[in-house]
């Protein structure tokens, strides 16, 4: 896969690319970007290149709670935009639901949702 951000880009074997501007990712079981601010106008993206020492998947727990950005290997970064390539192409997921495929270009909206809640409930 390559991944382009700012002007930098990676490129290489990729197990997964997890990109978002909250914490917590998988219904709140994986912390990958600890300590975030989701209103500071950044992407933050963990990229997981196949030869980290992550066996598959199911064990990305080991880059939670705080390790995500110090396991070795894993990349870590803050952008506003970021190009995704890969041949072939791959699978997009979000929030666990298919959503197309590469090639593909994220960029944060701000502002694009709006939450409103009543006190008391």
């Amino acid at each position: 896969m390559t991944v382009r951000y700012k002007d930098q880009e990676y490129s290489g074997y990729t197990k997964a690319i997890l990109i978002g501007n909250t914490e917590w990712i998988l219904k709140d079981n994986v912390q990958t970007t600890p300590g975030i601010d989701p209103d500071d106008g950044d992407l933050n993206v963990t990229i997981i290149p196949a030869q980290t020492k992550i066996r598959d998947f199911s064990n990305i727990s080991k880059i939670s709670v705080g390790g995500g950005i110090k396991e070795k290997g894993v990349l870590y970064f803050l952008t506003k935009k970021s190009e995704i390539e890969s041949y072939p192409p791959v699978d997009l997921a979000i929030d666990g639901e298919f959503f197309g495929s590469t090639p593909a270009t994220v960029t944060l909206c701000p502002a694009a949702v709006r939450v409103v809640s009543s006190k008391g409930g």
